[in-house]
Order: C-alpha cells, then structure tokens, then sequence
C-alpha cells in the first residue's frame, strides 16, 4: 500500500474493526481480540513509520505528505473529515444514501440478534465499530496539511459499503438483501456510464487538440524552435455539460485532458511530436504577460507569438 497507492492506507483499520467486532461477538476471549488490534496497530504503524522515514520524499503542490503538529492534528482531521463526507453526500444520489443507510441499519440490527454477548453491550459497540470505520475511510489522507479529495482517493467507504452487504447477504431476511443488490446493480450500472463519458470526453479532447495542432501547422514557419505555452481549459464535452445534477460524482471524476495543468497538456506536448515546438515546465518566462501579437483566433482559441514564442489561450 505504501509503495503503490496510499489512497487505500485505510482498508486495514477497516477490516481489522470489522474482524475484531466480529469475533467479539462470537464470544472470542477478549485479551486474544485485544493482542490482535494491537499488533494489526503496531504492524500498520511501524510500516508506515518505515515508509515516512526511509522511502518517502517530502511533496509540497496539490496535496502535501506534511502532517501537522500534535497541537494542530485533531483540528485538520476533522477538518478534513468534513469536507470528505461533504463530497460523499453531494456526489453520491439521494436513493444510494439511502439505501446505505439500510444496509448500516440491518449490519446494525443483524450482528446485535446473532450476537454471543449481551445485546446491549453488543448494539454499543456495533455503532462504535461502524462510527470509528467511517472516520478511518481515508486512511492518512486525513491527517495531511494539505489533502486530497478527488474520487479516486475517497474509496475507503467503498470498502465499508463491501462488507455490509457481504456480511447482509447471508441474512435471511428479504429486504437489506435486495437493498445490497440494488446498490450493487446502481453502481454496476454507474461504471457503464462513467466509462462512456470518458469516451465522450476524450473525443473531445482530441477534437480540441487537433485543431490547435492543425492552426499551429497553418503558421508562418520559423528558422528556430519556439517554446510553447498553455492557459485555460477546454472543460467538459458539451454533451456532458448538460447532464443532470444528480451526476455530480461523474462530473468529478471526469479529466479535461487539455488545460494548462500538468497532466492537461502531458498528451498535447509529449504525444504529437510537434518538431517545430517544444515545452519546458520550469521556463522562466511567463507567456501570458508577454504582449505577443495575435496569429489566429477562433472560436477554441486565440494563438499569439512571435519568432520565439507561441501562446495558445484555450477557450
């Protein structure tokens, strides 16, 4: 996990609860379950101890790996705590919350009827368990100065949601049996749309790339190479702009892929080999405060330059 994606440092805390929970309520001997929480804790912190410490080298840009001080780690975990749940609720549908919530609600019910302990006791912690599990989602996303909340690092609660409705479906009661499969059908059929939004969007992409690479080939050649700057952002394909609200979790997760962000312009500096052309991430000159002259403007984009520069604002 640390050496590949730290996004997914919380799904052992996860499934250690959710073991642990479930092996209390056999009726497992209590200082057994209590060494496996600390050793499952003290093996997941000296590896990522050994991973800050030997392999990881300090970022400081879109996300940072900074952590704060010990006075400022509880605040900037609920902090981000808040706006994580605050794009849960926003980018997940009404009916899949809803449905969440019955699934949280039979794991709830069906752990505290099969339980070998007291159920009070084992309604208690059943809630703790769940509670904790949610804060944990995120893994040591949520401790970092700097976090990152784009989709693809929030899957945490998708491993939470995987475990109630494995744990729900050798219930024998009907209904938090069809609220599993029907939250599995909404996000099988999810995948099938985002995968063709994607398409959608690269063909934009590409549509918009070819035209700007097609205005610089119409240029007035030059005896040197100039150097090739970006601004602003295609953004979505028309076609997606007009999706309903309720696709706000698409939305999200769906890259541009031409802009003047790092990976934005990776594919239009790298994949075309344009001779005439090239970039440099750490140039000193700023494009965008140069009074170039206008060469071609369109309804995508204008093109300034000169001799040595090319310009390109992206509409």
């Amino acid at each position: 996990m640390c050496l590949t994606y730290q996004a997914s440092s919380g799904i052992f805390p996860i499934l250690v609860i959710f073991i642990a929970l479930r092996r209390w309520n056999q009726g497992e001997n209590g200082k057994g379950i209590l060494r496996f929480i600390l050793s499952s804790a003290a093996g997941y912190l000296a590896a990522l101890a050994i991973y800050k410490i030997v392999i990881m080298k300090f970022f400081q840009g879109y996300r940072s790996t900074d952590m704060p001080g010990l006075r400022s780690i509880v605040p900037t975990f609920w902090k981000n705590i808040r706006q994580y749940y605050t794009y849960v609720f926003s980018d997940f549908k009404p009916l899949w919350i809803a449905l969440i919530l019955v699934l949280i609600t039979a794991f709830w019910l069906l752990t505290v009827r099969d339980t070998a302990r007291k159920r009070l006791p084992a309604a208690l912690l059943t809630l703790g368990a769940l509670g904790v599990s949610f804060l944990l989602a995120h893994g040591i996303y949520s401790v970092l100065t700097i976090s990152f909340f784009s989709p693809r690092a929030m899957y945490g609660c998708g491993i939470i949601i995987a475990i109630l409705c494995i744990s729900i479906v050798s219930c024998p009661n009907i209904l938090p049996k069809c609220a599993a499969i029907t939250l599995c059908w909404f996000f099988f059929s999810f995948a099938f749309t985002y995968g063709n939004a994607l398409h959608v969007q690269d063909e934009y992409s590409d549509f918009r790339i070819a035209q700007v690479i097609g205005d610089l080939n119409n240029l007035e050649p030059v005896e040197t190479r100039r150097l090739i700057q970006l601004e602003g952002d295609v953004g979505l394909a028309p076609a997606l702009r007009n999706m309903p609200d309720e696709y706000t979790l698409i939305k999200r997760m769906l890259p541009t892929k031409f802009s003047d962000t790092y990976w934005g312009a990776y594919s239009f500096f790298h994949y075309y080999d344009m001779k005439d052309y090239y970039s440099n991430v750490y140039a000193q000159e700023k494009l965008s405060e140069m009074n170039l002259p206008s060469l071609k403007d369109t309804m995508y984009h204008t093109i300034y330059g000169n001799d040595k520069y090319i310009f390109i604002q992206l509409k």
